[in-house]
């Protein structure tokens, strides 16, 4: 009797009273804030694996290719000239981690082989906006944890922002670059939200960041023009004139003492300068975009939260690290 009250009382409470799917968590390691998978291939060897919600395309390294003996699969032409493609490492299924989306952006299931020394973000493999789509991630930056969480529910704690992606008329979504809105001296600011944002280290910003010159950690990047105005409006806000390498020559950063992320007032967070035709309408991002931007907030501004990131609806919650408890 007691086993057929328990039956009735479950199935007249109905969906709602089903427990949600727990979280899968990935083999994740948060590196200064970037983040990495790091799984053991089946020679016993480990394959480090940068993630990057703005990154392109899914990228393998050479050396990694050869050793793991992955099936080629196929070439592509990239700036003229003819890429290898392999199949996408079947073990990494094992070890609970997706493949790329089939349908938007890179080549599918397939990793595009690049020499070693094109790995400018280090690691092994490369993943990025396109393998971030299609799911519903969990990115808990003070508990250093990713996860996919089909059956997320919010509480009050959690923020609720919408994330814009580009999509044909109809919205049909195109790609899968997502962009949010920050607000920074009272001005709200389109970004993109970028988990593989980066600086290089120089001399001069080494020691903020408590590491050796040239370790690379999660930064944010903000539009020339904006950049000139916070400074000008603000000559009291930090500058490393130098703090930021790239591709050989030294950009400055700038310290933003408060951003407001979906109603939650964090910082200071550092940004780096980037030319304004990154960003624009006919520069390397904007066209990839929903509408303009104007910098990507990565994760020197993303590690004060747990960001909950839900492609397939177009919604982000985050959670600022001051109202995690012990138990969520």
């Amino acid at each position: 009797m007691r086993s057929t009250l328990l039956f009735l009382s479950l199935a007249l409470a109905g969906p709602a009273a089903q427990a949600a799917p727990a979280p899968h968590k990935l083999p994740a390691e948060f590196d200064h804030d970037r983040i990495f998978l790091v799984v053991t291939a089946p020679d016993g060897s480990t394959l480090r694996i940068c993630t990057d919600s703005g990154g392109g395309g899914t990228r393998i390294a050479r050396s990694t290719a050869e050793r793991l003996k992955l099936a080629p699969a196929g070439e592509v032409e990239q700036g003229g000239r003819k890429m290898s493609l392999v199949e996408f490492p079947r073990f990494l299924a094992k070890a609970g981690v997706p493949p790329p989306n089939k349908r938007r952006g890179g080549f599918g299931a397939r990793a595009w082989v690049v020499d070693d020394d094109a790995m400018e973000t280090g690691g092994d493999m490369f993943l990025g906006a396109n393998w971030y789509s299609n799911h519903v991630w969990q990115i808990d930056y003070p508990r250093r944890e990713l996860a996919l969480v089909p059956g997320f529910r919010p509480d009050a704690r959690d923020h609720e922002i919408p994330v814009g992606f580009l999509a044909t008329a109809g919205g049909a979504r195109v790609l899968d670059y997502p962009r949010i809105a920050i607000t920074v001296d009272g001005k709200p600011i389109d970004m993109l939200l970028d988990t593989g944002a980066l600086f290089s280290t120089t001399e001069q910003s080494a020691t903020v960041f408590g590491v050796t010159p040239g370790a690379r950690v999660a930064g944010s990047f903000i539009a020339k023009a904006v950049f000139d105005e916070w400074h000008a409006r603000h000559p009291d806000w930090k500058v490393i004139e130098q703090g930021d390498s790239i591709h050989g020559q030294a950009a400055p950063l700038i310290e933003v003492p408060e951003v407001v992320v979906a109603g939650y007032t964090v910082g200071p967070v550092w940004f780096a300068r980037r030319n304004d035709q990154v960003w624009s309408r006919d520069g390397m991002m904007g066209p990839l975009m929903d509408r303009e931007i104007h910098g990507a907030f990565g994760g020197s501004g993303l590690h004060y939260f747990r960001v909950v990131l839900d492609y397939p609806r177009g919604k982000a919650w985050f959670r600022a690290a001051s109202q995690q408890s012990a138990s969520n």
